[in-house]
């Protein structure tokens, strides 16, 4: 009997070839590398605007609360009429180092004016309205209130003035308040028919369009108006959202009989503009502009216009004012914000009036830049809403 060999039965790996990879849908994801420094950072520093801005209203309303229940005692404990008048309290205190606003009040008449101006204090800080500011304020006022008589205050009254002092230098007004709809407003780049300016409001009207709309008629530009002012808002916004020059394509292809002289009317600076504009259209999407005069079908735009439109395209960053910035903090938040807030060369030129030309953007970003900075004021302390170690995400 014949002896068999296994091992040249079994065919070698060189002969089955490599092992059958999963398809790309199955395969598994590699597992991500455990960071202690992030996974401490995420749960222990870094907070929820939102929850900042939503304790902020809470514990207003527990100020607002606090004054209102000793302000229909204010005769029997804050007034020179009650249990201990403020002269007696300033001669023999209740305790070391009182201090208390309200002992400047003597009469039942300037306890309620005290408490008034303290009320619009407590309100001003709920609704978020110079939320620092009134935030001092509040702690001032609230901590007055308490050392004035302390035949009124408890533990829950420790805890109102510890939760003041600690969330003094938290940035609870970044959401839910005044002060982030103004910040909000500031950053907007929205513009109306006052890009159109420069045309009379007749020569508008009487190249505006009629529409029927809901049943009723309504009053629109005319399409060489429409497109130009939508030109010049996407150049005056830097032209980051790749829907806007989409629309300048549409809208001119779309168009049987485009008037062009309608189009090019008007100041010289912003005719520029609004047809270097169509450019871009036609060159980074091959819009159609036919019937172009030959100035403008023979036009070159500067090399550095293309590439910024395209840059700005590929970060897919959310610009300021949007709904998906936030203000950032922590170590280097001013360098991000100022990144973030950088115009580009585009945004630079048309902010100030500047040529699309060859020449160098960077001298027209920092002037935009520092004109933008003081006319916000430069508020400092939206950059030092929080402490360094504290990130908001």
């Amino acid at each position: 009997m014949t002896e068999i060999d296994e091992s040249a039965t079994e065919p070698s790996h060189s002969q089955l070839g490599p092992e059958p990879q999963p398809p790309d849908g199955e395969r598994k994801p590699p597992l991500p590398r455990f960071n202690l420094v992030a996974w401490l950072r995420d749960r222990y520093l870094s907070v929820d605007p939102r929850w900042l801005g939503l304790f902020r209203v809470c514990y207003g309303l527990i100020l607002i609360s606090e004054l209102v229940n000793r302000w229909f005692v204010a005769r029997l404990f804050y007034s020179n009429d009650g249990l201990l008048p403020n002269h007696f309290s300033l001669f023999r205190p209740m305790g070391d180092d009182l201090f208390s606003l309200y002992h400047v009040a003597s009469s039942v008449n300037e306890v309620h004016v005290a408490f008034a101006l303290t009320l619009l204090v407590f309100v001003l800080f709920t609704v978020g309205y110079k939320t620092r500011l009134f935030h001092v304020l509040s702690l001032i006022c609230i901590t007055s209130l308490h050392s004035r008589n302390l035949f009124n205050e408890n533990g829950g009254s420790v805890v109102v003035n510890i939760l003041g002092l600690w969330t003094l230098f938290l940035p609870l007004g970044s959401r839910f308040s005044v002060d982030a709809v103004l910040a909000s407003l500031k950053t907007r780049s929205e513009r109306s028919s006052a890009e159109l300016n420069d045309r009379s409001w007749s020569l508008l009207n009487e190249r505006a369009r009629t529409l029927l709309l809901g049943g009723g008629h309504v009053r629109v530009f005319g399409v060489e108006d429409h497109l130009r002012l939508l030109a010049l808002r996407m150049l005056r916004g830097g032209a980051w959202r790749a829907v806007w020059l989409c629309d300048l394509a549409v809208m001119v292809e779309s168009t049987a009989r485009f008037d062009w002289d309608s189009f090019l009317s008007g100041d010289a600076r912003r005719s520029d503009w609004a047809t270097a504009g169509l450019l871009l259209a036609r060159d980074l999407l091959g819009a159609d502009l036919r019937g172009a005069p030959a100035a403008v079908a023979r036009r070159a735009l500067p090399h550095w216009l293309a590439r910024t439109v395209l840059r700005e395209w590929s970060l897919a960053r959310a610009r300021p004012g949007s709904a998906a910035s936030r203000p950032q903090r922590g170590p280097g938040a001013a360098l991000r914000a100022l990144r973030a807030r950088w115009p580009n060369g585009v945004e630079a030129t048309v902010g100030l009036g500047a040529p699309f030309n060859a020449m160098p953007r960077l001298p027209l970003q920092v002037a935009a830049c520092v004109t933008r900075a003081a006319r916000a004021g430069m508020p400092a302390g939206a950059l030092m809403a929080a402490p360094p170690y504290l990130a908001l995400r």
